[in-house]
């Protein structure tokens, strides 16, 4: 014990005493680190492997309808339609040949199609969402489409 603890003993101030903290050694904490991280990483790594995007279209309740985004027969990415009061899309691109500034088309059920908006894909990879002026249930597919108007990758939507 040290000398302030003895002199509040002796004027009488009770329990004094410090309780000293019990701290785990470095390396059980280290341990415990590195032990949470590998699973983090395998569930991660298991649900990211058994969770490949549909290959078809599929909607969901509330007007919400995803595809896949095919690039030569490959899945390169998804695109979601959402209806309601103020419909928009959002266009995922994973692995994909596109880079540089892409357009998102929409073909709608009378043929017609409609520039949607534009994003920039790196490596392959882009996210982007936006408004549609188009209602959701009239898009038949999504296209990214390279600036010289080459279709990179399609969706069916309908």
């Amino acid at each position: 014990m040290g000398f302030e603890v003895r002199l509040f003993e002796r004027m009488g101030v009770a329990d004094a005493r410090r309780r000293r903290r019990v701290r785990p050694p470095r390396w059980a904490v280290g341990a415990f680190s590195a032990a949470a991280a590998v699973a983090a990483l395998a569930v991660g790594l298991s649900l990211g492997l058994s969770s490949s995007p549909p290959t078809t279209t599929s909607a969901a309740p509330h007007g919400v309808t995803t595809a896949s985004l095919l690039e030569q027969g490959d899945v390169v990415g998804r695109v979601t339609t959402h209806a309601g009061a103020h419909p928009w899309m959002s266009m995922m691109l994973v692995d994909s040949s596109a880079h540089g500034t892409v357009n998102c088309v929409v073909v709608t059920s009378d043929g017609v199609s409609h520039q949607v908006g534009t994003f920039v894909a790196k490596k392959g990879y882009g996210a982007w969402v936006a408004p549609l002026h188009v209602d959701p249930k009239d898009i038949r597919s999504a296209e990214v489409v390279a600036p010289s108007g080459t279709v990179i990758a399609t969706a069916a939507l309908g």
